[in-house]
C-alpha cells in the first residue's frame, strides 16, 4: 500500500511538473513574440504636442508600424522592449547613459517600401536618442527644399498644403460682447487665452484653410492677417555620397551623424546616410527640421499609421478619433 500511494505521488508530481513546464514555456513564447511585435512590427506612442494638429493631437495613442521601412537591429539590450528594465538593475547609470547616447543602429532587417513625402513618422530626437518625435517628412534626399512668402517648394515647385495643415493668424478683434474663445470653440479650435492677451485686440490663433474661410464669414477679412513664417533655403538635402567643401554649413551635421577620423582629416566632407527634412503641420508652432536640421535615415523609427484612441487634456475620451487611419 505504501508503494502504491508512493507510486501514485510521484505520478501527480510528475504530472503537475509537465503541466507547469508547458504553461511555463507557453508564457515564455508569448513574452519573446510580444518583444519581436514591438521591436520588429509594430510600436505604440503617446502624442504629447500640438506641432502635429489636427492631423494628431496632444492625448493621441497612435499606431507606428516598423517593418515598412526595415525595422532596425538594436545596438544593445536597452534598446529592447522590457528587457531593458534589467540594465536598470544590473548596469551603472554612467554604463547605462553611454549606452543611451549612442546613435541608433543604421542596420535594419528587409524594407518594403522607402520614405515619401508626406509620410508622417516617429524618430529619435536628436541628441536625446531616448526621446522621440514626430513630424511629417516634406522633403527627400536630393530634393531642393525652400519656404518662401510661407509656401513650400521642392526643386522649384510650388507644393499643396494639406487641409489639415495649420497657418498662424493675427486677428483684430473688436466685438467687446463676445468673447474670443467663443469663436474659436465654434470653429473647433481648442484656444487659450493668458490675462496678457484678454487684454490684448489682437489675438493669435492657428487654423486650417477651412476654418479661416469659416473664421472670415464672422470677422471682416481686412482684419485678419497671416502671422508670416520665416523663409527658408533653398537647401539640397543631404544624400548619400554627398559631398561638399563647405565645412563651415555642414560640419555640425557631419560631426553630429557621420563623425569618423578618416574624413575628418580630408578637406572634402562625404556623407554615408541619406537625410530627410521634416515639419510639422502646425507650422507656427512647431520645432522641426527648421530649427535643428535633416534629420539621418538611422534615426527613424517607423511611419504612422492609424490612432488607437484619444483623449482630450480635460480627460474626454474623443470617440471621433478612435482608430482613425492616418
Amino acid at each position: 500500500m505504501t508503494l502504491n500511494r508512493k507510486n501514485r505521488y510521484s505520478k501527480i508530481m510528475r504530472g503537475t511538473f509537465l503541466r507547469m513546464k508547458k504553461i511555463f514555456v507557453s508564457l515564455f513564447l508569448i513574452f519573446i513574440s510580444m518583444i519581436c511585435i514591438r521591436l520588429f512590427f509594430f510600436e505604440i506612442y503617446y502624442v504629447t504636442s500640438n506641432s502635429m494638429e489636427d492631423t494628431l493631437q496632444a492625448g493621441d495613442v497612435i499606431v507606428v508600424d516598423k517593418y515598412s521601412y526595415g525595422a532596425r537591429i538594436p545596438n544593445s539590450i536597452i534598446e529592447i522592449p522590457w528587457l531593458n528594465l534589467l540594465s536598470y538593475i544590473f548596469l551603472k547609470q554612467s554604463t547605462i547613459d553611454n549606452l543611451e547616447s549612442i546613435m541608433p543602429n543604421n542596420k535594419r532587417l528587409y524594407s518594403f517600401s522607402r520614405v515619401k513625402r508626406n509620410d508622417i513618422i516617429i524618430f529619435n530626437e536628436p541628441g536625446n536618442y531616448k526621446r522621440y518625435m514626430v513630424k511629417r517628412c516634406v522633403a527627400l534626399p536630393k530634393d531642393t527644399f525652400e519656404i518662401r512668402n510661407e509656401d513650400i517648394f521642392l526643386n522649384g515647385q510650388k507644393q499643396l498644403d494639406f487641409n489639415l495643415v495649420k497657418k498662424t493668424y493675427a486677428v483684430d478683434y473688436r466685438n467687446k460682447d463676445i468673447p474670443f474663445s467663443k469663436v474659436a470653440i465654434n470653429l473647433g479650435v481648442n484656444y487659450n487665452e493668458d490675462w496678457l492677451q484678454r487684454k490684448s485686440r489682437t489675438k493669435y490663433i492657428a487654423l486650417t484653410h477651412n476654418q479661416m474661410e469659416s473664421l472670415s464669414l464672422v470677422i471682416n477679412p481686412e482684419l485678419i492677417k497671416k502671422d508670416s513664417v520665416k523663409d527658408f533655403g533653398p537647401e539640397i538635402i543631404i544624400y548619400k555620397g554627398f559631398k561638399t567643401k563647405d565645412y563651415c554649413k555642414y560640419n555640425k551635421i557631419f560631426y553630429r551623424y557621420e563623425h569618423d577620423e578618416n574624413k575628418v582629416r580630408s578637406t572634402t566632407l562625404l556623407f554615408n546616410n541619406d537625410y530627410f527634412f521634416f515639419m510639422g503641420d502646425n507650422r507656427s508652432s512647431s520645432f522641426d527640421s527648421r530649427s535643428y536640421g535633416v534629420i539621418p535615415y538611422n534615426l527613424i523609427v517607423g511611419k504612422v499609421t492609424f490612432i488607437l484612441f484619444s483623449r482630450s487634456r480635460d480627460g474626454r475620451w474623443r470617440k471621433e478619433r478612435f482608430f482613425k487611419k492616418i
